[in-house]
């Protein structure tokens, strides 16, 4: 006979993973950016500001725009991931 305390978190495990298996759409946020700014040693970024800036400037400087995503702690190991999109703002 199970006791009760055993049964529970079996029924909460069962129906994590489960729930997990029938995902259609997992929506990851980023857990990290960054803005590199052309510099001739590389020495210059902006990991804590509030943007993001991409592309080259008005006077031809050079920026590029690095993000991070935590795919494998978001989406479960064997997962066939049929589509990506980014959106930013």
């Amino acid at each position: 006979m199970l006791k009760l305390d055993k049964v529970i978190p079996l029924l909460v495990f069962l129906g994590c993973s489960c729930g997990a298996l029938l995902a259609d759409t997992v929506t990851i946020t980023s857990s990290k950016d960054n803005t590199l700014y052309e510099d001739p040693l590389g020495g210059i970024s902006n990991g804590v500001g509030y943007y993001m800036f991409a592309g080259k400037t008005g006077s031809s400087v050079l920026r590029r725009a690095l993000i991070e995503f935590d795919i494998a702690g978001n989406v479960p190991a064997g997962a066939t991931i049929n589509s990506v999109s980014l959106t930013l703002n």
